[in-house]
C-alpha cells in the first residue's frame, strides 16, 4: 500500500512539473530559441531548499517502506 502511495505520489509531482513546463514553453508568442534555454537555465537553477520538503516526505516514505519489508521478511 505504501508503495503505490509513493508512486503516485511522485508521478503526480512529475506530471505536473512537465506539465507547467510544456505550458511556459508551449505559447507560440514565447516560443523563441532564446527564451526556451532561459527557461532551461530556470529550472537547471532551481535551489535545493525550495524542495527540501518533498525530498525529505519521499525519503521518509521510502524509510518506511524499508523498514515495513524488513520487518515483513
Amino acid at each position: 500500500m505504501l508503495a503505490v502511495l509513493v508512486c503516485v505520489y511522485g508521478t503526480v509531482k512529475l506530471i505536473t512539473l512537465i506539465w507547467r513546463f510544456h505550458g511556459l514553453g508551449a505559447d507560440g508568442r514565447l516560443g523563441s530559441a532564446l527564451l526556451q534555454r532561459y527557461l532551461i537555465v530556470l529550472v537547471l537553477r532551481l535551489r535545493f531548499r525550495r524542495f527540501l520538503f518533498e525530498f525529505l516526505a519521499v525519503g521518509g516514505l521510502v524509510l518506511i517502506l524499508i523498514l515495513l519489508l524488513s520487518l515483513h521478511w
